[in-house]
């Protein structure tokens, strides 16, 4: 049996991290997460992916992982494992946003660079290329992006069938 897996991409200053976090202590505590945090590492996401494919004995029929991955990659990885249940959303926030939330509220302005804001625009070229699910947290404050995250996350379980695996309090906020 696999697990379903739902995988949240984008570049620093986007919210992925953030807003998982949330959705785990507003929504669903029992989520199972995971996190890939090296933008320089491509491939590291698929190891969550092989993961997914062949979980561990009592593993949750769901996992959510976030990271700065590529998408091509990571659809390619799940066709060659045979990981069906399998969704990617791009978070994704504008320039000047992105850049606030760097130097201001995180204060990493070693992460202001050019490299930066291209991978960013290459992330959001892939998910429009890709036809991707997209949640710009640019104009929302984080309370409504956390809750359309966690809305997202419940489409896709419902979607491919996990939903009546999950007990009752899993999905349902705390």
């Amino acid at each position: 049996m696999t697990t379903a897996l739902y995988f949240i991409t984008g570049s620093p200053g986007a919210g992925k991290t953030t807003l998982l976090k949330r959705v785990v202590a507003d929504y669903y505590p029992a989520l199972w997460t995971g996190h890939v945090d090296a933008k320089g590492s491509p491939g590291r996401g698929t190891e969550w992916i092989a993961l997914a494919a062949h979980p561990p004995a009592g593993a949750p029929p769901l996992l959510v992982v976030d990271g700065q991955e590529r998408p091509q990659l990571m659809i390619q990885t799940a066709r060659e494992v045979g990981l069906r249940a399998f969704h990617i959303l791009l978070i994704d926030c504008d320039h000047e946003e992105r850049r606030r939330r760097l130097l201001e509220d995180r204060g990493q302005p070693e992460l202001d660079q050019r490299d930066t804001y291209c991978w960013a625009a290459y992330l959001r070229g892939q998910a429009d290329a890709l036809g991707l699910e997209v949640l710009d947290t640019t104009r929302q404050d984080i309370a409504t992006s956390t809750a359309d995250l966690a809305a997202s996350i419940v489409r896709f379980a419902q979607r491919v069938g996990v939903m009546q695996a999950i007990d009752d309090t899993f999905f349902s906020k705390s």
